[in-house]
């Protein structure tokens, strides 16, 4: 086994670490569309917001967590309700803040 290679019991504690971040992530208070930590080698966090003030308030946040700079990026995603057309989706601007820890 290689030492990126991670038994099953490795995994599902890592899995459980993810899904326990994303919790408190969540539960901070700070407007959000969507949290997702995940990553097999590292931890990965994204966050989709709609605001810069909110994306800069995630940024602070996963500051403290990370020696990294959180990066900021203006981005679109398909609205969860779709008013438009498959060919047309509803798409709703704005930012990622994403850092690995």
């Amino acid at each position: 086994m290689s030492k990126h290679e991670m038994t099953s019991t490795q995994i599902e504690s890592r899995n459980d670490q993810h899904k326990e971040m994303q919790a408190k992530l969540e539960s901070l208070g700070i407007p959000f569309e969507l949290v997702k930590v995940f990553g097999k080698i590292g931890t990965h966090v994204h966050i989709l917001c709609k605001g810069a003030n909110t994306s800069h308030k995630w940024a602070h946040v996963l500051a403290k967590l990370s020696d990294e700079v959180p990066g900021i990026t203006k981005t679109m995603w398909e609205a969860k309700q779709n008013k438009g057309t498959t060919l047309r989706p509803t798409m709703i601007k704005g930012f990622m803040v994403r850092v690995s820890l």
